[in-house]
């Protein structure tokens, strides 16, 4: 059984995924800000976690963004809040 927070931003993340598959103005809007695009995932239990992953990675990137702080074109330079001294 999953934490009922996490069903919360999960259901939240694919209304969010549905309404920007349907807008192809945001789907243009979104690959300019972050540089990623939405995918289709087959595999039902990978879905919510890469959702997760994907979610938060854009809003990350959006969040140093706008704070005029974004890495070079280093992949690797967001480091996720718990993580052990690597990034992932």
């Amino acid at each position: 059984m999953k934490h009922p927070s996490a069903g919360l931003a999960i259901t939240k993340a694919r209304r969010l995924v549905h309404a920007v598959r349907k807008s192809a103005m945001a789907n243009e809007e979104m690959t300019k800000r972050c540089g990623k695009t939405l995918m289709r995932l087959m595999a039902r239990y990978s879905a919510a976690r890469r959702l997760r992953a994907r979610v938060s990675h854009a809003a990350l990137h959006s969040l140093r963004r706008s704070r005029g702080n974004v890495p070079g074109a280093r992949r690797n330079a967001v480091r996720f809040k718990g993580s052990r001294g690597g990034s992932r």
